[in-house]
Formats: structure tokens, C-alpha cells, sequence
């Protein structure tokens, strides 16, 4: 997390804006928010769209994020978190998303359930 949101070696309390997990019956995720860039991001409502907020309340206009996805087994929390067996297959993803200045924003982990979700991509070439 520390390297990939260029907070340094040690990730503390203040230099991670957000970090904790979310539970779904269907999807497990713990996500870390630079805390430089979002200050006092606890303050705010954060039942709803968190990338809305982001934008409105602080000006971070999300641009692009770097996503690597695979096929593994549930470990042990995340099989208890999602009502499977440990080693049962599931979706996992470390997500790095960037503000149009470059700047790192957003490093999330989350894990989704094989047998509840599909993941769609669609591949264009931009014209010549």
C-alpha cells in the first residue's frame, strides 16, 4: 500500500485517509485513501458514492487506474467474510487509482465470489 500510494516505507494511522474493509454477501475489499491528498475524509458521509466525494469535496478528479485481476482461492478470512470455503474460487483484484495530476489516490484489495459475479471487458482499438 505504502509504495503504491507513495506515502513511504511505513504506513500510519495519518497517512492512510480510509482504510477498512467492506463485506457484501457477494464481495470483500479493504482499501487504503492518501490521506495528504483527502484530509479529514472521515468527517464526511461515506455511505454513499465515495468517488463523488472525492471529486466535490476535494477536488480529485479521478483519471485512470491500473487494475490486475486473477483467479485464486478464498483464504481463510475472506471465506469466512463471504459464506464459502476456504481455497473455494473467487475474483481478486488490487486496484491503483490515479487524480489527473498522476498523483496516487486509492490503493484497494477486494475479492469477489466465483460463482456471484461476471466480469465483462471490452477491448477497442482507437481509430487510426
Amino acid at each position: 500500500m505504502a509504495h503504491a500510494l507513495e506515502l513511504g516505507p511505513d504506513i500510519t494511522s495519518t497517512s492512510c485517509a480510509a482504510s477498512g474493509s467492506l463485506r457484501r454477501s457477494a464481495q470483500r475489499a479493504n482499501a487504503c485513501l492518501a490521506a495528504h491528498l483527502c484530509p479529514k475524509l472521515d468527517e464526511n458521509d461515506l455511505t454513499s458514492s465515495l468517488y463523488r466525494l472525492l471529486e466535490t469535496r476535494y477536488g480529485l478528479r479521478l483519471w485512470a487506474a491500473s487494475e490486475t485481476l486473477r483467479a485464486r482461492g478464498a483464504t481463510q478470512d475472506e471465506a469466512k467474510l463471504l459464506e464459502i470455503r476456504k481455497g473455494t474460487p473467487v475474483m481478486f483484484a488490487v486496484r491503483v487509482t490515479y487524480v489527473s495530476t498522476g498523483k496516487a489516490v486509492e490503493y484497494l484489495e477486494a475479492a469477489w465470489r466465483g460463482d456471484r459475479y461476471d466480469f465483462k471487458v471490452t477491448l477497442t482499438r482507437p481509430p487510426d
